[in-house]
């Protein structure tokens, strides 16, 4: 017999599959447009000339590679790191939801994540790239890496979208944190057993914000300066892009949560959260402990 918790990730991926591959008709407008770009640089191109060839740089791929494999590693590290943090009955668990989003997201990844992410579109991005299409030896045409294969940008960029939905699931700690964690919860009375809200929600908004008071062009002369440098418009734009993204991932995270709620639900039965995850679950133990 299959187990519940397979069965209820083997839906997920179908159902959230699916839903995007029905925007897929998306694709062929944004090839359009990429096909009229070329003719349009073509057409601006000297006659006579031709473009110069885009070479990678085998120093810079290379590291990319390396830094990516180090990325992977995080995400078993924070599933181990999140499993010490929970009751010994929910370890097997907590860590399953963080080893299960490897396979997941990269798989969500090659479908349409990546297009999504960086290939050019409407708001929500484009589906020119979906399935890898156009992905390989070459960098992207849109200068995103303008030295390293595709392909390996690509992988690059997987290796964070893995740890991101991860970090959901737990925290670490700090002043601001701390704060959040403590005061701001037992305020609004909201679950969040690992405080996931408090720590990245709270400290990425401070960030941000602190990003338009201190940012310099002296770290990075393509950016901006911020308050601290003579440009308080920079904060406002920093403030902004927090409200937009607060916005935005309410909305995403209630449609997400309805779906999830409909599909396997939000929680399981009050009988198995008591007997633990880890045997109403997966049918083991993460510790052994019996003389």
């Amino acid at each position: 017999m299959v187990p519940r918790q397979t069965l209820r990730i083997m839906r997920i991926i179908l159902v959230s599959s699916l839903f995007f591959l029905v925007l897929s008709p998306g694709r062929v407008l944004c090839q359009q447009s990429l096909a009229a770009q070329g003719e349009a640089v073509q057409q601006a191109a000297p006659s006579g000339s031709s473009s110069p060839a885009v070479k990678t740089d085998t120093g810079d791929t290379a590291w990319l590679l390396a830094s990516s494999a180090l990325v992977l590693l995080m995400t078993p590290g924070l599933a181990l790191f999140y499993g010490g943090m929970v009751r010994r009955k929910n370890v097997l668990g907590t860590m399953m939801q963080s080893f299960i989003l490897v396979a997941l997201v990269s798989v969500q990844w090659a479908l349409f994540g990546y297009s999504l992410s960086f290939h050019e579109g409407s708001f929500w991005g484009g589906f020119g790239w979906s399935f890898l299409s156009g992905v390989g030896p070459s960098p992207d045409p849109y200068g995103y890496a303008g030295t390293v294969p595709q392909m390996a940008f690509m992988a690059f960029q997987l290796m964070f979208a893995i740890i991101t939905p991860a970090l959901i699931i737990g925290a670490v700690t700090g002043v601001v944190c701390f704060w959040s964690t403590s005061y701001v919860k037992n305020h609004f009375g909201y679950d969040d057993s690992l405080d996931a809200f408090g720590v990245h929600g709270v400290g990425g908004t401070v960030g941000a914000i602190l990003t338009g008071v201190f940012a310099t062009t002296v770290v990075n002369p393509q950016a901006a300066n911020g308050l601290f440098h003579g440009n308080p418009r920079q904060l406002v734009n920093q403030s902004v892009a927090v409200l937009a993204t607060w916005l935005f991932s309410a909305v995403m995270s209630l449609i997400l949560i309805k779906i999830v709620d409909l599909i396997v639900g939000l929680r399981v039965d009050i009988a198995d959260e008591i007997e633990g995850l880890d045997s109403s679950q997966h049918g083991e133990s993460g510790y052994n402990l019996e003389a």
